[in-house]
């Protein structure tokens, strides 16, 4: 599909290193009615950066390329995320666990974190 391992996980790098408050997520979302590419309520694992400060609150950031390779960047406030794609067996890793799994791992992700990652499309 697309690359919001790795771009997630570079923003995730990016934004700490600003000393935002953020953690990198991965979890399996289903896809909404207005998605093109995709059927509606099909799931699929995927990465995203939650957000938390004084003047948005708790945010979902979203980085990833579309299909057709432009670059697409996207914030949400978590609640409407959290209703949008519905959200399930997340992980949620602050910078020590991130930086452990790109040691051990070697790879951007999906790092298959919960044993329902294993069972669900990517």
């Amino acid at each position: 599909m697309g690359n919001c391992y790795e771009a997630n996980l570079r923003l995730f790098l990016e934004m700490t290193a600003a000393g935002q408050d953020v953690v990198l997520c991965h979890g399996i979302v289903v896809a909404p009615s207005y998605y093109k590419h995709m059927k509606p309520g099909t799931q699929y694992m995927h990465c995203w950066v939650e957000a938390n400060s004084e003047e948005h609150g708790k945010t979902v950031h979203d980085y990833s390329d579309r299909l057709d390779g432009t670059p697409e960047y996207t914030w949400h406030l978590l609640e409407l995320f959290e209703e949008t794609m519905n959200p399930r067996f997340v992980v949620r890793m602050g910078l020590e666990e991130v930086q452990y799994h790109i040691m051990t791992k070697e790879f951007y992700g999906a790092w298959d974190l919960h044993p329902e990652h294993k069972r669900c499309g990517r």
